[in-house]
């Protein structure tokens, strides 16, 4: 059975079959005006008058749709690509069956010459199908069928010229349908392609948005965990430096030592974690991570820290307790 075309492969097939229509209507029209002259004198005026009447009138109300398809915005036309694939095949079945009436009527008039122009001017109206119509292949075939099959009803006969022309004319048809499925095929595997990259940008763009939402809460939550762990490390500190103020023995100020430079280092990872994670986060992030730096009484890092740290030093050699 045969797979349903998605939404999408229908629109684009459908914009291929409005795309160049009116350039081919417009040639349609003056083929059937160079007929109309050249077999004047040979068919009843009358008859073929209202062919071409037919012809150019039809030929008009398409090119009406086509300036109607392309007056709607893209997501308009690609919401109603089934409707508007059954006028352009309404309007291809019209002009394929006004067409093999003009065919049949000029291929019975008896003239071997005006036989002759009329299926040279079929083959390339059929010919010039292809690139138009093909994008549909029961579009292509509802035109093109009838024209050469009147072609080779008016060219049936018993003498050679005859049978041969209808053979010929039959092969052309078989040749015409199959480069026309070719070239729909082809149509085909582009506009998959197509979909399957804009499916492909779709999913890299959601993953793009997801990926940043974590990258900022993950910065968010390293802003929040830092200040909260700088705070009591520095109540830490600042016990451990009341304790080297006081009189403690060898022992002691040797376990005292250790304990306040691995707090200070890990007060200058924390420090370094707060720089990083407010050059990721956004502004607000930054804001809180300055106003928190400054409540934890070190707005400016190691070097403030740094500074406070020797001015217990000095207040101890003075002889004078520092306040924490």
């Amino acid at each position: 059975m045969k797979p349903v075309a998605s939404p999408f492969i229908l629109g684009r097939q459908v914009e291929l079959l409005y795309r160049n229509l009116r350039l081919g209507l417009i040639m349609s029209i003056l083929n059937a005006t160079f007929l109309l002259w050249v077999a004047s004198s040979l068919v009843a005026p009358v008859s073929l008058g209202i062919w071409w009447l037919l012809a150019t009138v039809v030929a008009g109300l398409r090119m009406a749709l086509a300036a109607r398809y392309y007056g709607q915005s893209e997501a308009e036309r690609l919401s109603s690509s089934v409707f508007w694939r059954q006028r352009a095949l309404l309007g291809a079945a019209a002009s394929g069956l006004i067409w093999a009436g003009g065919a049949l009527l000029l291929m019975t008039s008896g003239d071997t010459i005006l036989k002759l122009f009329t299926a040279f001017v079929m083959a390339g109206m059929v010919a010039g199908a292809v690139p138009v119509l093909a994008a549909d292949r029961l579009v292509f075939r509802c035109y093109a069928w009838p024209i050469v099959l009147a072609v080779v009803i008016g060219a049936l006969g018993n003498d050679p010229l005859h049978i041969a022309f209808s053979t010929m004319s039959l092969l052309f048809v078989l040749i015409a349908t199959r480069s026309a499925d070719y070239f729909h095929d082809t149509l085909q595997d582009t506009f998959r392609l197509e979909e399957e990259k804009k499916q492909l940008v779709e999913h890299l763009e959601h993953a793009r948005e997801v990926a940043e939402q974590s990258n900022r809460a993950k910065s968010a939550f390293l802003a929040n965990m830092s200040h909260e762990l700088r705070t009591p490390m520095n109540g830490i500190i600042g016990l451990s430096e009341l304790l080297d103020l006081e009189d403690l023995s060898e022992d002691q100020r040797n376990l005292l030592t250790p304990m306040r430079e691995s707090s200070e280092t890990l007060l200058r990872l924390i420090n370094h974690l707060i720089e990083l994670s407010a050059l990721e986060a956004p502004y607000g992030a930054r804001h809180f991570g300055n106003a928190a730096g400054q409540c934890a009484g070190h707005p400016d890092g190691d070097d403030d820290h740094q500074n406070d740290h020797d001015q217990r030093r000095r207040c101890k050699a003075k002889g004078r307790v520092a306040q924490v």
